[in-house]
């Protein structure tokens, strides 16, 4: 009977140690000293803004989130593990561990992927890993309430495996129905941008179109009438595969204001003067038809006097084998041979330079065959 006083005294201070270790815990000031609250009736409930909201006594709380340095929760050891090895400058395993609290509490407990994400963000840094930053990037675009505010990580090597990983982690995101359209114009900006850097331009030009989608929804926005001219343009484009000329053309001509971009321009001018050449070629009667030749020509030559000096030439070396056959469709073989062996001579590597040696040596071949001997 005498020992059951100090074994009630060990019951009971093992009792209210195991109650310690298991509550909730707040730190503020230095992370690796006693917590300024750690108690077994505090809860963490949330974050509001710029505010930690947590439940003390029975009392609903808040404190500046920006003075918080640490937390501890109860029922998330791996949470309150990376927390312990964040401010212990331990970035690696923190990583992985805020990783793992991002995937599994995100529909749960979207505070504590909040609080997450925040210090994976610095953690990545700290490591410089490539996979971490994206899913700190892509997890706080989803709590920021302005998401152009955050930047975006720089792209690693294109040989990177992880640049195969960020596509996918953001794709997955984008399946979201609760994402906002600004959330979704950030998660594809940077699609386009991983995707490029995998030198795949097919994803690349998907993950645009759906951009330009969301864009071209809002007028305010200052991207909007890019995203309107794309989409004018993409429409202008299915018109040429069906060979609807005329259709091109209007398309063109009515939102010839849109094109403001150089490349926009460049293509836009290039697709009215394929319209115009196709039209001409299908025009009732010779006189009709070679002055439809000659309007097309001269729409093509716009695009060369615009645009021979712009980076990458768009649209140039095709336009001018085009003003080539139309000189050769009009019956001027020598004029139409001196643009062939001038395209071939100024841009040897082009993929229009082939058929334009093609085209002269036929035509020389022609001439030659038609001398008298």
């Amino acid at each position: 009977m005498r020992r059951s006083g100090p074994l009630i005294l060990c019951l009971l201070a093992t009792t209210i140690l195991s109650e310690s270790l298991r509550a909730d815990a707040i730190w503020i000031g230095a992370p690796t000293a006693a917590p300024m609250l750690r108690d077994a009736t505090l809860r963490i409930t949330g974050i509001d803004g710029d505010k930690l909201r947590y439940e003390f006594k029975g009392r609903d709380v808040t404190h500046d989130l920006s003075k918080v340095t640490r937390l501890a929760v109860d029922s998330e050891p791996v949470f309150t593990a990376a927390e312990d090895a964040f401010v212990n400058d331990k970035y690696d395993p923190a990583v992985d561990g805020y990783i793992k609290v991002i995937r599994a509490t995100a529909a749960s407990k979207p505070w504590l992927a909040d609080w997450a994400s925040r210090r994976l963000l610095i953690a990545a840094d700290r490591t410089g890993r490539f996979d971490a930053a994206v899913s700190a990037y892509v997890a706080r675009l989803q709590f920021e309430s302005n998401p152009s505010s955050v930047a975006r990580p720089a792209m690693p090597d294109e040989r990177s495996t992880f640049l195969d990983t960020a596509a996918g982690d953001v794709i997955t995101a984008m399946q979201n129905p609760k994402l906002a359209d600004a959330q979704r114009i950030a998660l594809l900006k940077f699609l386009v941008e991983v995707q490029r850097a995998r030198r795949d331009t097919k994803a690349a030009d998907a993950a645009a179109d759906k951009l330009d989608e969301i864009l071209a929804k809002d007028p305010t926005n200052p991207e909007a009438s890019r995203a309107i001219a794309r989409r004018k343009l993409l429409g202008a484009q299915a018109a040429l595969d069906k060979k609807d000329w005329r259709t091109v053309q209007n398309e063109i001509e009515s939102n010839r204001a849109l094109f403001a971009e150089p490349l926009q321009q460049a293509d836009a001018l290039y697709m009215l003067a394929e319209a115009k050449y196709q039209l001409a070629a299908t025009a009732t009667g010779r006189e009709a038809q070679e002055r439809g030749f000659r309007d097309a020509a001269l729409a093509f030559m716009r695009v060369v006097a615009n645009f021979k000096d712009a980076p990458d030439r768009p649209r140039v070396t095709q336009s001018l084998l085009r003003v080539a056959q139309i000189h050769e469709q009009l019956g001027d073989a020598p004029a139409a041979r001196r643009l062939y062996d001038q395209l071939a001579a100024a841009y040897p590597d082009d993929p229009m330079a082939s058929p334009a040696r093609q085209s002269s040596e036929r035509l020389k071949q022609a001439a030659s065959s038609t001398r008298p001997s």
